[in-house]
């Protein structure tokens, strides 16, 4: 389901056609599944969840609106690097120290910026992170849209 997920990302930023979801989709299968291969219902389901990955990738709804319209360059910039490293329902470790570095903004700003998040409804926070370098408890949170 890996290899899925990845093409449906590389077919979203593409936008793809029809056709070329489902060379996409043999060729996976051709690679992953050499010692069983699978029968026309079970590339059909793997053509479905890519399709379906594809439309949690594209889908722009309220709190999209609401993120763009609040006019915060950082909170825009980090919901968009959000979206691109997990899907709708998957969970992220989300430290402070990864999310300055792929937002490009201050260490200081992310708690203000994932807490407007959380409160918008885009993410919920799973686990709260400890502070310290050392410590080894990252935030976790889960998208939601």
């Amino acid at each position: 389901m890996i290899a899925a997920r990845k093409i449906a990302i590389e077919l979203s930023e593409g936008n793809a056609s029809n056709e070329q979801l489902i060379n996409k989709v043999d060729k996976i299968v051709a690679k992953h599944g050499e010692h069983k291969p699978l029968s026309a219902a079970q590339k059909q389901t793997v053509i479905h969840f890519v399709k379906r990955q594809i439309q949690k990738r594209l889908s722009l709804d309220k709190v999209e609106r609401l993120i763009i319209d609040a006019d915060d360059k950082n909170l825009y910039f980090m919901w968009g690097k959000i979206k691109r490293h997990c899907a709708v329902g998957e969970t992220i470790a989300w430290p402070t120290a990864r999310a300055a570095r792929e937002a490009h903004c201050s260490k200081t700003l992310i708690a203000a910026i994932m807490k407007q998040l959380v409160s918008l409804g885009a993410v919920t926070l799973i686990q709260v992170g400890k502070a310290g370098r050392n410590s080894g408890r990252a935030a976790i949170y889960r998208r939601e849209l």
